[in-house]
């Protein structure tokens, strides 16, 4: 496959490709992340504690985020993200706490390194050139991403993120 140039972020845009099993992950919702700074910090904080009281915290675990939305599409305060993490171990959900299904399936993944903020025009280029230049369609489930490294613990542009697009074969 010939790597696409990406105009908006000035970098190309080449993904690998998974086959993932379907999982099921514990998520909260992300309160008002368009207005609150803090809102992404506050969720995790509570999922994370939820899932260490369940006793199923661990290294195993993956943070992910999930969103029916496109930000740059939906107006901010109808936007609904998710904080999810993937267990090893089934865990109940209760209260403000969810649990979703990430289905399995064929995806795209693209791998980000810099700052969240900057994340925006990874999927712009995803959208606009990847996805229209390739011999993929997108498939009728979420896209998710998923962090490999925590931001309280390396320098923003240090941050590792995989941006999961489920596509198929056209």
């Amino acid at each position: 496959m010939t790597p696409l140039a990406a105009p908006v972020t000035g970098y190309e845009v080449v993904p690998d490709f998974h086959i993932l099993d379907s999982r099921h992950v514990i998520c909260t919702r992300v309160k008002e992340p368009h207005v609150q700074p803090d809102a992404f910090l506050k969720a995790w904080k509570k999922l994370s504690g939820y899932v260490s009281r369940a006793g199923v915290l661990s290294e195993a675990c993956e943070y992910m985020c999930i969103s029916r939305d496109i930000s740059s599409l939906t107006r901010p305060e109808h936007c609904w993200i998710y904080a999810c993490i993937a267990t090893p171990e089934p865990i109940t959900s209760s209260g403000q706490f969810i649990t979703q299904t990430i289905e399995g399936g064929l995806y795209a993944v693209f791998t980000h390194k810099g700052p969240y903020p900057e994340l925006e025009a990874l999927y712009c280029s995803i959208y606009r050139y990847w996805l229209l230049n390739s011999k993929y369609q997108l498939r009728d489930t979420l896209h998710f991403e998923k962090y490999l490294n925590n931001p309280q613990e390396v320098a923003p542009e240090e941050l590792l993120t995989e941006v999961y697009i489920p596509v198929q074969a056209v």
